[in-house]
């Protein structure tokens, strides 16, 4: 893992990839009906939020959801686990794990109160069009201050898109390290520019990584 301190995080070094994966996004979201609804550091500092370690809303590419299911052990059985969608914006990310993924349970978090009422349009709409009633519990939450509630299952997996730095992900991990290890938690990181300050850390397992579109499994 040494070499990863010699990256540059630049998403232009996918060249032809970001549009192909750009395309899926917007394909998928047009598909479902849903409302893509980005906001910028100053839209969401203007409902008053701490965004000194913040990122600008966007939807993470959802084909990088499917890479990182691939990345995992032959034996992970979906159905054993409670999804957890840390930063979950508009829930297209959530939604993407919904419809592909067969989660005991589904959860999205986000600081942002707008993009939370967003969130739970959007889950009415792909409910409607799908006709179906799929349940997301939806809440908002600061991550630097969230605790994992006690959800239904015994193991959790918890998807971020970098929706933030590591200063908010060190404390939200810290904050609930205790019951990440018990609940067999694996951290599923799409987009993983602060993965070497995480695993200097040493509060993992184990770590499987695929470098070239920046995804991390992190095991507790």
């Amino acid at each position: 893992m040494n070499d990863l301190n010699q990256e540059i995080w630049d998403i232009q070094n996918l060249g032809w990839r970001v549009a192909a994966n750009e395309a899926y996004n917007l394909h998928w979201t047009k598909a479902h009906g849903l409302l893509l609804s980005p906001k910028s550091l100053k839209a969401l500092s203007q409902e008053g939020l701490d965004v000194s370690d913040s990122h600008p809303h966007e939807v993470g590419w959802l084909k990088n959801i499917d890479r990182l299911v691939d990345m995992l052990p032959i034996s992970f059985d979906p159905s054993n686990y409670d999804l957890l969608d840390v930063g979950c914006g508009s829930a297209i990310s959530t939604l993407y794990f919904v419809d592909n993924y067969s989660f005991n349970s589904f959860s999205g978090i986000d600081f942002s109160a707008s993009l939370v009422d967003t969130a739970s349009v959007n889950l009415g709409l792909f409910n409607s069009l799908r006709c179906t009633d799929c349940k997301i519990n939806l809440s908002v939450a600061d991550a630097r201050e969230f605790v994992v509630p006690a959800l239904e299952g015994k193991n959790i997996f918890i998807y971020m898109f970098n929706p933030f730095g590591y200063d908010t992900a060190r404390s939200f991990l810290e904050r609930n390290l205790e019951d990440l290890r018990a609940k067999n938690a694996i951290l599923a990181l799409n987009w993983d520019t602060w993965i070497v300050q995480l695993i200097a850390e040493k509060w993992h397992k184990a770590v499987i990584r695929n470098n070239l579109f920046k995804l991390s499994l992190v095991f507790f």
